[in-house]
């Protein structure tokens, strides 16, 4: 079941849901935190430029797939990280030999999850900025093969002021293996096979996907770019786009991303798959994001079957829009033309509209307000593991102190009454 919140996007109509109440906490207890937080500063496009121009390339087996249980570790970093409580991200990201880089770009915070240099595995490298102000994720799942992707994405992330950046550890034929998932491509040995594991978009086995699913379930109003390259054909457009699918979203992000980027380079040409049905070249049916944003029941075996306008793929010519930073601010100024930029309020998952509750971080107590008077609140909370450690029902009121007496660490604040539903990520100190 995807789960509906209000949009911090203009034009965004999907509604939450109503449900009875329950406010439920979540306390993440992992126990001492260390210091594993490691701090840098410089220029952000330069760091990602020189971590990309190391990743390893086709046919040299580094990337090794990661566990159900890293995956499922991975997420908790994730939604850790989202929370703003960095050292027990950075604490957790250390199990899987990645460290959590706090890298300073002339004021500007970003959290750099990163591969230790020596043991850490080839998952890639994923960047949160917690003053993003447009609600979009750049995606680049293959940076090595379609040629300067990866460095218009972290290029097209800072300029835009985009929340997360998501960057593949390998050449996507850097494995011998072949993932389950359907669909088939020549790249890597010139005649039709099956998607190599080392290849994100076309395999659910990934941290580049659990990052998606993390991400998606944190937020389900934000809008994934992925950024491609392709070798343009005679008859080729400059861009092919698509959201998956044939159908036409509502709001159509991508016809509002095509007509700025029009209005920004006049030579360029266009085929969006869901408003020219004949056209099938590039569209992206088979990627496994774009699968999982459009509802894919199994997004290795099925493709998408309905979109939200919140999975953007392109399929981009060199010359116009890859060759080098100047072609890449064209991308940069359609994206922040498309997406207005808002207040960070990513702590928020959902916030219901006859609610308040402060303040966030908190020391020992958080103030509810309602708008009016309700006639029943319930209080459960639990550990992550799904322990319940307390249950507290209130009656007839509009405003309610709700107490923590729990050690420093991150949770997951869910408030319901009948009319309304709020979700927080709360920090204790």
């Amino acid at each position: 079941m995807k789960k509906q919140k209000q949009s911090i996007i203009s034009g965004n109509t999907r509604q939450p849901a109503l449900l009875p109440v329950y406010i439920i906490l979540i306390f993440l207890s992992f126990g001492p935190v260390s210091n594993s937080q490691v701090q840098k500063s410089g220029n952000i496009r330069g760091y990602l430029y020189s971590i990309i121009d190391q990743l390893p390339g086709a046919g040299q087996n580094d990337y090794q797939p990661p566990s159900a249980a890293d995956k499922a570790t991975w997420r908790y970093v994730i939604k850790v990280l989202l929370a703003h409580d960095y050292q027990t991200a950075a604490s957790l990201a250390e199990s899987l030999h990645y460290t959590i880089t706090d890298f300073n770009d002339d004021g500007t915070h970003y959290y750099v999850m990163e591969r230790e240099i020596v043991s850490g595995p080839f998952w890639g490298t994923y960047i949160y900025n917690p003053e993003g102000c447009r609600n979009v994720v750049i995606q680049c799942p293959h940076p090595k093969y379609d040629s300067n992707t990866g460095k218009e994405g972290i290029y097209v992330f800072s300029k835009s002021r985009a929340m997360f950046y998501c960057l593949s550890g390998t050449h996507r034929c850097n494995s011998s293996a072949y993932t389950t998932c359907s669909g088939t491509t020549s790249v890597c040995s010139g005649s039709p096979e099956s998607f190599r594991i080392s290849d994100p978009a076309h395999n659910v086995n990934s941290i580049f996907q659990a990052t998606t699913e993390a991400l998606h379930q944190y937020d389900s109003t934000l809008v994934f770019i992925q950024l491609h390259g392709f070798a343009k054909h005679t008859d080729d457009p400059y861009v092919i786009m698509s959201n998956g699918t044939r159908i036409t979203p509502n709001p159509d992000y991508i016809l509002l991303l095509k007509n700025e980027l029009a209005a920004i380079d006049p030579v360029l040409t266009f085929q969006i798959a869901h408003l020219n049905l004949s056209w099938n070249r590039l569209i992206a049916f088979t990627n496994v994001q774009g699968r999982y944003l459009g509802d894919s029941p199994d997004p290795c075996h099925e493709n998408a079957d309905t979109t939200y306008g919140t999975f953007i793929h392109i399929e981009q010519e060199k010359s116009r829009l890859r060759a080098d930073s100047m072609q890449w601010d064209k991308m940069a100024r359609a994206v922040n033309n498309t997406f207005t930029c808002q207040p960070s309020g990513f702590n928020i998952l959902h916030a219901g509209k006859n609610m308040h509750l402060y303040p966030n971080p908190v020391n020992d107590r958080v103030t509810l307000d309602l708008e009016q008077t309700c006639q029943e609140v319930t209080v459960r909370l639990f550990t992550i593991n799904g322990r319940m450690l307390m249950k507290q029902c209130f009656y007839n009121v509009q405003t309610q102190q709700i107490y923590f007496p729990f050690r420093p660490g991150s949770y997951l604040l869910e408030v319901f009454t009948p009319e309304d539903k709020s979700e927080y990520l709360i920090i204790k100190k």
